[in-house]
């Protein structure tokens, strides 16, 4: 009897550890904020192409993307862009720079840019830290 009484206890441990495993929710992944250039480097007054992505993102959520670029001389130039992320939470999209940026963005400055993007999706605040990235304008 004894025996048994150890038998069940045993099974009914068993159960319990095995219902807490299954039964603990499921981590979601954390989204993951990207830019990129390309090329990045440049002549003096030639374009390049900037991308902006997320992954593991909010689903079909449209994000904005606050995009700011600093040029060597300290002068911020911005845009804002958007795209919708798929079912799985992933979206991108490009734009050129210097392009459409605000205040009379170019590449004429030799030197380092600094590009920052912050993303949002819908009423959500802006995504902190910014994903950054960096081009070149050479000679």
């Amino acid at each position: 009897m004894q025996q048994s009484i150890l038998r069940v206890a045993g099974v009914a441990v068993t159960v319990a550890v095995l219902v807490g495993i299954f039964a603990l929710p499921s981590a979601a992944a954390s989204p993951t904020f990207i830019v990129n250039v390309s090329p990045n480097a440049i002549k003096a007054d030639e374009t390049t192409t900037i991308q902006v992505r997320v992954a593991n993102g909010v689903p079909n959520c449209v994000y904005l993307v606050s995009i700011t670029v600093k040029d060597p001389s300290n002068v911020s130039h911005t845009k804002t862009v958007s795209f919708k992320t798929s079912s799985s939470g992933n979206g991108a999209t490009t734009t050129p720079y210097p392009g459409t940026f605000s205040g009379g963005a170019n590449t004429h400055t030799v030197g380092t840019y600094n590009v920052a993007a912050m993303f949002k999706c819908g009423a959500q605040p802006y995504s902190t830290p910014a994903a950054t990235a960096t081009f070149k304008v050479k000679k």
